[in-house]
């Protein structure tokens, strides 16, 4: 099955992530059929990855990008996600009826739970630390 990994990038995030996310997509053992990356500014980007300049809107940049897929499966991702070689291996081998999957992107069985100290620096992380995503068919 196909998958489409959708971005919308605005502010900084393209500066701060935006290699990061270049060379994890790179990384990937399963990688993504489609990259569709929406920008208020051209970007450049690897050659088969798919670009929408557009003002942003960040709901209708987000919806635009998963229109534009052709894939079986869209996913939308954020650019500060941190990806693992094995993020996307297997993730859509299961049922024709299956519609959206949730994915934790943890090991079997671990287990994360929030510390008070935690939850007062997360905005202060250089990285998105709730790792995990969803895909649509």
């Amino acid at each position: 099955m196909s998958i489409a990994v959708c971005v919308v990038v605005w502010g900084d995030f393209w500066d701060r992530f935006g290699g990061q996310f270049i060379e994890q997509m790179e990384k990937l053992n399963t990688e993504p059929d489609e990259v569709i990356v929406s920008s208020p500014v051209p970007l450049n980007l690897p050659k088969h990855w798919h670009e929408i300049v557009q003002p942003h809107h960040k709901w209708n940049n987000w919806n635009d990008t998963m229109f534009a897929a052709n894939s079986d499966w869209v996913m939308p991702v954020g650019m500060d996600d941190i990806w693992f070689p094995d993020a996307l291996d297997g993730l859509t081998d299961v049922d024709e009826d299956v519609k959206i999957i949730s994915n934790p992107w943890m090991q079997d069985g671990q287990v994360w739970a929030a510390t008070e100290e935690a939850f007062n620096q997360i905005l202060h992380v250089s990285h998105n630390p709730m790792v995990g995503g969803s895909l649509i068919r």
